[in-house]
C-alpha cells in the first residue's frame, strides 16, 4: 500500500473532524518550517517537541544556521488567528534512524503546559485513538484552527499502525507530526504521530481508499533518554524547603514544579520558634533537620508532615558533640548534608570528611574523603554523592 506523506508545501488538519478546544490540546505547536512546508507537533518536555522526520530534510542531528532557525513552533495556540500560547524558534533537529520522528530542540523552554506521557505499550486492534493536527481540511487549504477526530486502529506492525477515522475522517497534508492520543487511568498518553495517509476526503484530493499510517512512540525509550532524559526523571510532586528566617524562626516552603524548577510554590507554614540562627540547619532526608549548636551538640529533629517528631517527649535527639565550630563564619558554610542523609564537612585539617547516622542503631559511620578541600570556603550537597563548592574568590 502506498500512502502519501503528511507534509504540506507550505504549511498547509484533519479532513471531516472537529475543532480542537485549547484546555485539551494545549501542548500541540503548529510547525513552520523554513516558510516552506508545514506540519504539526507535540510538546513533550518544555524544550523539546516530537514531530515527524519527513518534517524535515536530512537525518542525524542538525543544527540551525547563526541566526537562522531550522523552524518555528507555535505552542498552545489552537486558533492560530489569536495570541495565546507561544512561538519558538526550533534551533536543531535530531531524526530518528529507523522510524518517521524527530525532536526539535527550542530555543527556549515552554512552560506551564501539561504535556501528555508517552506511551508505553502500543495500541490494540480495535482500539480507538483521537488524532490531531494543523493540516488542510476537505474545504479550507490552510486551516487556522487545530482540527481532531477519533480514529480507530485497524492492524498493528512494529513500529506503526494503520488507522481509519470514524465518520469519513481523514489526516491531511500539515498533519504529519500531529498526535494519536488515548485515555488511561485518567491521563493523556501519546501512543503515535501521524505520519502518512491516502488523504480521502482533503481538499483536492480524488483519492478513494480510506486510512492512514501512525507511527509508534513505545520503544523509542533508549532514544529518548539518549536525547531527552528529563522525561525519566522521577520526581515529588512537591519538595519540602526548610528556612530559618531572619527573626529566628523556621518555616516550610513547598516547592511544587521540582523537574524543571519553574516559579511554583505552596505558601510559607510557620514550624518553628527561636534559637536556629545562633545553630547551623542543615535539611536532609524525610524531614530530618541536622542543627549544630554552639554549645558543640549536633541536634537530629524531624518533621513528620504534620508535627515535629517528639523522641522521649523533647524535640529532638543530641546525636553527637563536638560541633561547635560550624556556628562560626569561618566554617557554617563548610558543612552541608545530601539527599541520602550524609553529611559532609570541611574540617581544620583541610580534608573533605563523610558521616551517616543511623537512627535506628545510634551509630555513626565516618571517614576521610578527599584532601585539598580547605580552598573552599562553602560546600552544598546537590544529590547523592553530588558537592558544589566555591572558592573565597568566587
Amino acid at each position: 500500500m502506498m500512502f502519501g506523506l503528511l507534509v504540506s508545501p507550505p504549511a498547509h488538519a484533519v479532513a471531516g473532524g472537529g475543532v480542537a478546544r485549547a484546555v485539551d490540546y494545549g501542548f500541540i505547536a503548529k510547525i513552520e518550517v523554513s516558510g516552506a512546508r508545514g506540519c504539526t507537533g507535540v510538546l513533550i518536555d518544555p524544550e523539546w517537541v516530537l514531530t515527524a522526520r519527513s518534517c524535515f530534510s536530512g537525518n542525524g542531528v542538525q543544527a540551525a544556521a547563526a541566526g537562522s532557525p531550522m523552524a518555528e513552533a507555535i505552542i498552545g495556540r489552537p486558533d492560530l488567528a489569536t495570541n495565546a500560547g507561544k512561538s519558538v524558534s526550533v534551533m536543531s533537529v535530531v531524526s530518528h534512524p529507523e522510524r518517521d520522528v524527530a525532536l526539535g530542540r527550542l530555543a527556549e523552554p515552554v512552560w506551564n503546559v501539561d504535556r501528555p506521557a508517552i506511551a508505553r505499550t502500543a495500541p490494540g486492534q480495535g482500539e480507538v485513538l483521537r488524532v490531531a493536527g494543523f493540516g488542510r481540511t476537505e474545504d479550507v487549504w490552510v486551516p487556522d484552527k487545530l482540527q481532531h477526530a477519533r480514529f480507530r486502529v485497524q492492524s498493528v506492525a512494529s513500529t506503526t499502525v494503520e488507522v481509519v477515522g470514524e465518520d469519513g475522517a481523514s489526516t491531511c497534508k500539515g498533519d504529519a507530526g500531529g498526535p494519536a492520543l488515548r485515555e488511561r487511568n485518567g491521563a493523556v498518553e501519546l501512543v503515535a504521530i501521524n505520519s502518512a495517509s491516502w488523504q480521502k476526503g482533503c481538499l483536492e484530493v480524488s483519492e478513494t481508499r480510506q486510512g492512514g499510517i501512525e507511527t509508534r512512540v513505545d520503544g523509542l525509550d533508549p532514544w529518548l533518554r539518549q536525547h531527552v532524559p528529563n522525561l525519566y526523571i522521577e520526581c515529588k510532586s512537591a519538595v519540602p524547603i526548610f528556612a530559618v528566617h531572619p527573626d529566628d524562626t523556621m518555616w516550610l516552603d513547598q516547592h511544587t514544579a521540582p523537574r524543571y524548577g519553574n516559579d511554583s510554590w505552596i505558601d510559607g507554614q510557620h514550624i518553628g520558634g527561636n534559637g536556629w540562627i545562633s545553630g547551623r540547619a542543615l535539611a536532609s532526608i524525610d524531614g530530618v533537620v541536622y542543627a549544630a549548636k554552639d554549645n558543640g551538640e549536633l541536634r537530629r529533629y524531624r518533621w513528620n508532615g504534620a508535627a515535629w517528631d517528639r523522641p522521649n517527649g523533647g524535640w529532638y535527639d543530641v546525636i553527637d558533640y563536638g560541633w561547635e565550630r560550624y556556628t562560626t563564619d569561618a566554617y557554617r558554610n563548610r558543612v552541608t548534608a545530601d539527599s541520602k542523609g550524609h553529611i559532609y564537612t570541611i574540617e581544620p585539617d583541610g580534608n573533605l570528611h563523610w558521616r551517616s547516622y543511623d537512627h535506628a542503631t545510634k551509630q555513626w559511620e565516618h571517614r576521610v574523603v578527599e584532601s585539598g578541600w580547605g580552598q573552599y570556603d562553602l560546600i552544598v550537597a546537590a544529590g547523592d554523592g553530588v558537592l558544589y563548592a566555591r572558592t573565597p574568590d568566587g
